[in-house]
């Protein structure tokens, strides 16, 4: 009986009818109010209903029941992310990582808690563990990127925010931090470039020309001379 309850449960909630997915969890806990499945998932009803305190209370009771969930865990972590509950949150990801290792949202997420802590070169390790899973991951790189620069490994960056944008082409957020850093970097040329490629997906982004300027004008002193 509770198996099935469970898997009309889930087809419900999948379905948006969350009112009527809450009533067979609720059903469950009344019998077992340490039943992993039924806490866990109403713990996602709630979260879907926008109860993000009450889901994480929920998914909380869950990991107290199975510790090793590495799921619950994240889906806890995530949850403590969005209240701004940033070292707990740290905590739980680490939990879902050591019991899954190979956790890639995990390792992503928490390298984004680890940011919002000023912890670059933690987060800087968290996404490159990531990255060692998924390569392609543009994203990632953007971040990894990112992370590099605040640590003030600036040549670095230039090459994360490189594999970011040989992944996914045209991200003009990722141009404009590589071109930024090549001008700080004095690679006139690439930054130029960059620039350039800026205003050719979005001519409206005009806070570039001063950089593309100044690029500019350092590459025709340096080919006068």
């Amino acid at each position: 009986m509770s198996d099935a309850r469970l898997e009309d449960a889930l087809r419900l909630r999948r379905q948006g009818r969350l009112d009527e997915a809450a009533r067979l969890y609720g059903e469950m806990l009344r019998t077992d109010p340490r039943h992993f499945e039924a806490l866990h998932g109403l713990g996602l009803v709630r979260y879907q209903s926008g109860q993000v305190d009450e889901a994480e209370r929920l998914i909380g009771e869950a990991v107290a029941v199975r510790p090793d969930a590495a799921d619950a865990l994240y889906n806890r972590a995530s949850l403590l992310l969005r209240l701004g509950r940033l070292e707990e949150a740290v905590v739980s990801f680490n939990r879902a990582i050591a019991a899954k290792p190979d956790y890639f949202e995990a390792l992503v997420n928490r390298g984004g808690a680890l940011m919002r802590l000023e912890a670059y070169a933690e987060a800087e390790a968290s996404f490159a563990k990531a990255l060692a899973l998924k390569p392609g991951a543009a994203e990632v790189w953007a971040a990894h990127g990112n992370a590099l620069a605040r640590l003030n490994r600036r040549e670095a960056a230039v090459e994360s925010f490189g594999k970011s944008l040989a992944s996914k082409s045209g991200q003009l957020e990722v141009l404009s931090w590589r071109s930024d850093l090549l001008l700080q970097l004095r690679r006139y040329d690439e930054a130029v470039r960059d620039y350039r490629a800026i205003l050719a997906i979005d001519p409206a982004r005009k806070y570039v020309l001063g950089g593309l300027a100044f690029a500019n004008l350092v590459l025709c002193d340096w080919r006068a001379v």
